[in-house]
């Protein structure tokens, strides 16, 4: 039994730790100094297409499947 990942989740795990490490970690703390939504964070996160990752394109999602 193959347990490993596809390249293609591979990379999105790449690609999302890059994403995180360099918009996110470096100003998530004040949000939440804050207590404010990171509504521009979401945002961002929306428009590279990490949201709906499920779900079809047709109906706004990124069609990557669950395991994405």
């Amino acid at each position: 039994m193959d347990l490993s990942l596809p390249e293609e989740i591979v990379a999105l795990k790449a690609t999302v730790t890059r994403l995180f490490e360099r918009e996110v970690l470096p100003v998530m703390d004040g949000y939440e100094d804050r207590a404010q939504f990171p509504r521009p964070l979401i945002e961002s996160l929306g428009n590279a297409g990490l949201f709906g990752a499920a779900f079809p394109e047709a109906l706004g999602g990124s069609a990557m499947g669950f395991l994405a």
